[in-house]
């Protein structure tokens, strides 16, 4: 196991076991009241406030159940998560690192509104002219700029969006799922940089001119910083999918690297 994971197993061990003394955390079903530690109430930090003190009823959460999330939650440090936003599917992701032109299409047929069975389509008309202008917009910066993006970390395969271009593949990015944002949410001043960002969630495919699919990526969760502004919340929900390409594919080529090693070492 990670060395990261057996320390922090040790100290949620060491934690709960010292909760398990303290007898007024204790109920008769053999479990443990859970104690809300961090508590914002207009700004103000309370802290060892119970669950339901507010309105007299107490919350019970059986001993096991916690061990368990306890346990779950320290055993995957946070590289590891973000290492699963990109997933292969199926082929070869290294088609992505070919020396070679690639004509690139940003597909939105499939999308839907994140939590909602709204076609993404459908919110757009419904917000009216006005957003749909910027939703325009916001499409035709964000694929400009994550082209520029793509093939200036690329050193193999260069992305355009002119399809009179001689390419030798086609790249096509299918949205299949989108949080907009929130507009509010990105100017508070509490919270993460990613509040109110945009996220992500679809499949990359890459064809051959026959229209074979070579490579079938999909990603998921993929936020970017939260602005006031669509055009930007969606310019850095791409610029944040570009990254994390980019990584999934220098990880992808290093454990081919090592692969082929041992494969020499056992011939």
């Amino acid at each position: 196991m990670d060395i990261v994971a057996r320390r922090g197993l040790a100290c949620v061990a060491y934690l709960y076991l010292k909760a398990m003394r303290r007898p007024e955390l204790g109920d008769r079903h053999g479990g443990m009241k859970l104690p809300r530690l961090f508590y914002f109430h207009k700004f103000n930090l309370v802290t060892n406030a119970e669950f339901g003190s507010s309105g007299g009823t107490e919350r019970y959460y059986p001993m096991m159940k916690n061990l368990l999330c306890m346990i779950i939650m320290s055993a995957f440090p946070m590289t590891m998560l973000a290492d699963s936003k990109v997933i292969l599917k199926s082929g070869d992701a290294s088609v992505l690192s070919s020396v070679a032109n690639a004509f690139i299409e940003f597909d939105y047929s499939k999308a839907k509104i994140e939590g909602k069975d709204t076609p993404l389509e459908d919110f757009i008309e419904q917000k009216g002219a006005k957003y749909e202008l910027k939703w325009e917009q916001a499409q035709e910066m964000s694929h400009k700029d994550f082209i520029k993006r793509f093939n200036k970390k690329s050193t193999g395969l260069k992305l355009s969006a002119d399809s009179t271009k001689e390419s030798k593949f086609k790249v096509v990015i299918s949205i299949r799922t989108i949080n907009m944002g929130n507009t509010a949410k990105s100017l508070l001043p509490i919270g993460s940089k990613t509040e109110g960002g945009t996220t992500l969630f679809g499949r990359i495919y890459v064809k051959d001119l026959k229209g074979r699919i070579l490579c079938e990526l999909r990603f998921i969760d993929i936020k970017g910083l939260g602005a006031p502004a669509i055009q930007a919340r969606l310019l850095f929900a791409y610029q944040e999918l570009n990254t994390t390409i980019h990584k999934f594919l220098k990880k992808s080529k290093k454990s081919n690297e090592e692969e082929e090693e041992e494969n020499d070492e056992k011939e």
